[in-house]
């Protein structure tokens, strides 16, 4: 739509006002934020899968869940993996989901388990996020095999029995990975078996990441991936990063002028007003201007499941747009909580004044409003 209205109209589009809530950075906290761009976000998704055994023989087998246990220990809430740019940082990443995928009861240990994250990025390319996360497996696996040992060893003393000590070795692959390995497998079109499987399982109604660890356990059973393995994808949703960056000279200059009108009406209003990079959380703005370069865009897309079918965004268009998204919030507190509310002497009496000296500064610098075109803006 905006690419036809731009051709049409012959339009030249400088920036879009978003209007998410903005809330306190902490405690008491009566500063007014404008966010200049947004966070990104990736899921990064684990199949894991080991060795079952019978309960009876415990130290047999290789057990999933606790691969799958140290693995979330490892990167869930981690600042290790904390995206910074310029001075602001991503909040670290979190668990969303950690289960085995044991259809039923029984007494084997869990052979396999699927954990994905919520994963927020400012400039970190894919390609780099892909290398952190195989490597953060990797340690996960060495920790669960010096555990495993240490206890084995130790109830080998309790019981009097002989101690020999558990080797293994992880495959760690991600996607992209695992695809090739299976091509080579596989006697005919992988491609087309891959994108068969997402439009059988998306016309049943499976949830999109469910549909991803499907399409992965499949590729896994045509490769012969030997276990113990861990398998690194990338599932829905996926929100592009963007923000303004002083190098270019039209970014530079639009955040000069919004600077001017955050000043000029913090003053009039009472209001202190600080300009921030990155709009904190999941944001509409997305969609409208992505900082990813081909190459980071190209690691993500081959290692997402069958992308253009389970979740066709449309990221080239999205890259040719490239509309600056500037975030001017009604102001909150407890997003997404049953006492979330808005401040209404902020957010329905000077917001919309602000929203009008901002779209003043930019259409009518050479002849202000008047009393009734101010009148319809409102």
């Amino acid at each position: 739509f905006f690419e036809k209205l731009r051709a049409e109209e012959n339009l030249r589009y400088l920036f879009a006002i978003n209007n998410d809530y903005i809330c306190p950075a902490f405690p008491g906290d009566r500063t007014k934020y404008v966010y200049a761009g947004t966070v990104g976000k990736l899921l990064p998704c684990f199949y894991i899968f080991g060795r079952e055994t019978h309960v009876g023989q415990c130290f047999e087998g290789f057990d999933a869940s606790l691969f799958a246990a140290e693995l979330v220990k490892e990167i869930s809430l981690n600042p290790d993996f904390c995206d910074s740019y310029r001075g602001e940082y991503t909040p670290p990443p979190s668990v969303l989901k950690i289960k085995d995928l044991k259809p039923q009861y029984n007494v084997q240990t869990a052979f396999s388990a699927f954990v994905y994250f919520n994963f927020f990025v400012h400039d970190r390319p894919v390609q780099q996020t892909v290398k952190m996360l195989k490597a953060a497996a990797a340690s996960a696996f060495e920790r669960v095999t010096d555990t495993v040992n240490g206890r084995f060893r130790r109830y080998c003393s309790l019981s009097g029995t002989r101690y020999i000590e558990k080797k293994a070795v992880c495959h760690v692959l991600d996607y992209a990975e695992l695809f090739s390995l299976a091509q080579k497998k596989h006697g005919g079109s992988l491609a087309e078996l891959t994108r068969s499987l997402a439009e059988k399982l998306l016309a049943g109604g499976l949830d999109q990441r469910e549909i991803a660890l499907k399409i992965t356990q499949r590729l896994c059973e045509i490769a012969e991936i030997k276990a113990p393995a861990a398998v690194l994808f990338f599932a829905a949703p996926y929100l592009p990063h963007n923000t303004l960056h002083e190098e270019i000279p039209a970014e530079k200059k639009l955040m000069d002028r919004i600077s001017s009108v955050m000043e000029s009406c913090g003053k009039e209003n009472g209001e202190t007003y600080r300009m921030l990079r990155f709009f904190p959380s999941l944001s509409d703005s997305s969609y409208l201007k992505i900082d990813d370069d081909s190459a980071s865009l190209e690691a993500l897309i081959q290692n997402f499941p069958e992308y253009g079918t389970v979740y066709p965004l449309p990221l080239r268009q999205i890259k040719h747009l490239n509309i600056p998204a500037l975030d001017y919030g009604c102001f909150g507190k407890d997003a997404h909580k049953w006492t979330e509310r808005v401040y209404a002497p902020y957010s329905f009496g000077v917001l919309p004044r602000f929203l009008i000296e901002t779209l003043e500064e930019f259409l009518m610098k050479s002849r202000p409003f008047t009393g009734k075109e101010r009148s319809q803006l409102k």
